[in-house]
């Protein structure tokens, strides 16, 4: 009887210390512990969480362990969704329950909490209870959003600096183009070279050239098509006492805004070869067609007459040039062919 109870104190005294040993653990511990249970009336009973679950909630023990459902009444109302779906997938599965959520203290404070459980082998009412842990990562998510913040600071700030680059290169595309042309028609007049109608085309010209580099400055993040827009408004308040009849397709729904020298190249080619077609070609009409073909995600766009047409192997002309050079700039394709039934330009963008 002696060697039966010495076994039995002995027993006990191990169970007191271990039970000592992982008191002072749950409670030195940097995270709240606990155990729960669900009955079938669908209540909440704890049977046991360590001081740090209190101090995350700023709960009472003697509150808790007496109201055990008021503790879901923490969860904030945006995130309660999100807890009841994880709850039920964890329940139909088996798997483990996690969740980073939002909670509202007693005392009114919002606190991020990092919740984790699974189920275990203790039946209780006959349910299984479930042990995990809270952790409060307030610090982490306010470090976070602020390194988002940073992140979408430097993202715009890359953004303007990107623009600033586009429009230094679109300032001295102005200046070695409309520049030179200036420059060019001014030493043409001072030697009496320039006649009346051709220094009407070259002032026509620059003119048309500076509204396109005004409108791609003015429009941020413009769409092609409105910038299109634009540009048929003025064609057709120039061509208005003439006979032409010019047709404008627009087809560029879903099509994204481009870089302004981007848009500006396109425009340029544009015009240079509505310019070609009228002041060369003698057509009754031209068309113009502007379409994004989604499937293939490209723009492609069209320019035809119904002119006298011209050998564009023999014609090579600046203006045919430059159209070249702004479309290889771009990384487009272009393509020019012509007959006696007129000339069709093609240009190609694959984006």
């Amino acid at each position: 009887m002696n060697a039966s109870n010495a076994i039995l104190n002995s027993q006990s005294a191990n169970l007191e210390s271990h039970e000592l040993r992982f008191k002072r653990i749950a409670e030195t511990i940097p995270c709240a512990i606990y155990e729960y249970y669900l009955d079938l009336n669908g209540v909440s009973h704890f049977i046991y969480f360590n001081d740090q679950f209190l101090d995350i909630l700023d709960l009472n023990r003697e509150n808790l362990i007496a109201k055990d459902l008021e503790i879901w009444n923490y969860i904030h109302p945006d995130d309660a969704l999100r807890l009841a779906q994880e709850d039920l997938r964890t329940r139909e599965t088996g798997e483990k329950f996690f969740i980073e959520m939002r909670v509202i203290t007693s005392s009114g404070t919002e606190k991020w909490v990092q919740v984790s459980s699974h189920q275990t082998n203790k039946l209780i009412e006959g349910v299984y209870t479930r042990s995990g842990y809270v952790m409060d990562i307030t610090d982490r998510k306010s470090a976070e959003q602020q390194l988002l913040q940073i992140q979408e600071q430097i993202k715009l700030s890359a953004i303007e600096e990107t623009k600033d680059i586009e429009r230094s290169m679109l300032l001295r595309d102005m200046h070695d183009g409309l520049g030179s042309q200036l420059t060019y028609a001014r030493m043409m007049i001072e030697n009496g070279q320039l006649e009346r109608a051709n220094l009407l085309e070259l002032v026509q010209d620059c003119i048309s050239d500076l509204y396109l580099i005004i409108d791609t400055l003015s429009q941020v993040d413009a769409s092609l098509f409105n910038i299109l827009v634009d540009f048929r408004y003025r064609v057709q308040k120039r061509m208005s006492a003439s006979d032409l009849q010019i047709n404008w397709i627009f087809e560029l729904e879903h099509l994204s805004p481009f870089k302004e020298r981007t848009s500006l190249q396109i425009l340029r080619i544009v015009q240079e070869a509505l310019n070609n077609s009228i002041r060369h070609a003698d057509p009754q009409s031209i068309t113009l067609s502007a379409r994004f073909l989604q499937n293939i995600n490209a723009l492609k766009i069209e320019i035809y007459d119904d002119g006298k047409g011209f050998n564009p192997s023999v014609l090579m002309g600046r203006g045919i040039n430059n159209m070249r050079k702004r479309a290889r700039e771009i990384g487009a394709d272009l393509e020019i062919t012509s007959s006696d039934k007129g000339t069709r330009l093609q240009l190609t963008l694959i984006l």
